[in-house]
């Protein structure tokens, strides 16, 4: 089992990424893309699962701000499911020179934050789900999933700009996702 508790003083060295989210669709998602493009990482999930091989990126996902603040995230992902109570205390909690993505329902609750970090909000995605088939709407078009997940769909404007941040640009985000399931 991993002691949350030494998150900070763990991994200090590292760049600390926290996926903030209810939704472990969105880790293995985020995950399936950066492998995808050969991207190296560590990970930590609250169910206990791991993997430290000595990467420079340790990604946290975790929907409990107790654990979350305890990580000094640099990199955040807020889902649009994370409650709203919660939205200021990560925030304040990241790194300074940080960045964090976060639903654009959210902005007024990041006014009093006083550390400085990049902020990227992001809408949600349109979708439509026909003949048990989830189609996200995009600049290059209608793209069909292998998913029926609607709450990954809606959040998956941010975890295409959070992608961004591991050097996957949006053109080249799309074509993991074909075989996403």
């Amino acid at each position: 089992m991993i002691d949350f508790s030494v998150l900070f003083p763990t991994y200090q060295v590292k760049t600390r990424v926290l996926i903030a989210s209810n939704n472990a669709e969105v880790a293995r998602c985020i995950f399936h893309t950066l492998e995808f493009y050969q991207k190296n990482f560590d990970y930590l999930l609250e169910n206990g699962s791991n993997k430290n091989s000595g990467e420079d990126f340790i990604f946290l996902e975790s929907n409990s701000v107790e654990i979350a603040t305890q990580f000094k995230p640099n990199i955040v992902l807020l889902t649009s499911e994370i409650v709203e109570d919660n939205v200021g205390e990560i925030a304040k909690n990241i790194t300074g020179g940080g960045v964090l993505v976060y639903p654009e329902k959210f902005e007024n609750l990041l006014d009093h934050v006083q550390n400085y970090f990049r902020k990227l909000p992001y809408s949600p995605t349109d979708f439509s789900v026909k003949n048990n088939t989830l189609s996200v709407s995009t600049e290059m078009g209608e793209i069909a999933l292998q998913t029926l997940d609607q709450k990954l769909a809606l959040d998956l404007q941010g975890i295409q700009f959070f992608n961004q941040q591991f050097g996957i640009m949006e053109e080249d985000f799309y074509d993991p996702l074909l075989n996403f399931q």
